[in-house]
């Protein structure tokens, strides 16, 4: 064998006896970049610095990023499809984040679905904090159905569970369908009311109302304190969804490879404050944590 050019960057070899080829399947993808380099973006990505920044710290062009963005996303996608499959889990907390892509949605034509508003769609398990499943698209009645269809293919359903959101209406009928019949469901809504005293505002007190739709539970057991702390969490270590900032997404393909790098990041390498390991190690999933050459198939 005898060296033979290249091909998208990967070295051919060619064989004199029969003047065959073949190419080597670098970890790294068509990236240029040696793993190292990779993991120092990766790092700073999954830790909330934005594509420019990330650029001049690594010192590598802001295309370079995004290529790495892409690649460490489709990563992450297969380590998270591969290890979240038949969870089995007690209770379910859904909800959904906003952000949008490129320019806000009064801005936008009927034509341009990719743009404008998009939802983030995610599932939690609130005993050992695992993310069980995400989805980003519209808020609306097929997005969402695709979001509780991909959660039902990813949890046990032969155990009875109990799942929460709050009043978004899509989710009556699709959880209905996937759920009626091992699973308990309820919704909690909060309305947020001012109170005023001597013209001053003085604080914000939300009204909560709970309501079972199907199954039997108990109202102590109705919350989605733990999702909405997981969207925080978004925010915090996702430059995308910063509100007020110019770091929102350009392409709705690069949104959603940094929210599977997040949902990857966050289960299998995060330690979490609360349960002193990652939510992965803490459900039995993997038996140690991943570190980013791991998630990165290094």
């Amino acid at each position: 064998m005898v060296k033979f050019g290249f091909s998208s960057g990967n070295q051919r070899w060619l064989c004199r006896p029969c003047r065959c080829t073949r190419t080597e399947n670098k970890p790294t993808g068509d990236l240029r970049l040696e793993p190292d380099k990779i993991i120092q973006i990766v790092h700073l990505l999954v830790e909330g610095v934005g594509i420019r920044a990330a650029s001049r710290l690594a010192d590598v062009h802001r295309d370079t990023v995004m290529n790495v963005l892409e690649f460490a996303g489709t990563k992450a996608t297969q380590v998270f499809n591969q290890n979240i499959i038949n969870v089995t889990v007690n209770s379910i907390q859904v909800d959904e984040l906003y952000t949008f892509v490129r320019k806000k949605q009064y801005n936008c034509f009927n034509w341009e679905y990719d743009f404008g508003d998009q939802y983030t769609f995610l599932a939690i398990e609130p005993d050992t904090k695992l993310l069980l499943a995400y989805h980003v698209g519209k808020r609306d009645e097929h997005e969402t159905k695709m979001f509780i269809r991909d959660l039902s293919l990813r949890i046990d359903k032969t155990k009875s569970l109990d799942i929460t959101s709050d009043g978004f209406i899509p989710y009556v009928p699709c959880v209905t369908e996937e759920f009626q019949d091992c699973a308990s469901y309820a919704q909690l809504i909060k309305n947020f009311q001012f109170i005023e005293k001597k013209e001053r505002l003085l604080r914000n007190v939300p009204i909560v109302q709970k309501t079972i739709l199907f199954g039997q539970r108990q109202n102590q057991s109705i919350s989605t304190s733990y999702i909405e702390r997981l969207n925080l969490s978004v925010r915090t270590f996702n430059r995308r969804f910063v509100r007020r900032g110019i770091g929102y997404s350009k392409k709705l393909e690069n949104l959603k490879h940094a929210v599977a790098l997040f949902a990857a990041h966050y289960n299998f390498c995060r330690i979490h404050s609360t349960i002193k390991t990652t939510p992965a190690v803490a459900h039995g999933i993997v038996n140690h944590i991943y570190s980013l050459q791991e998630l990165m198939g290094f």
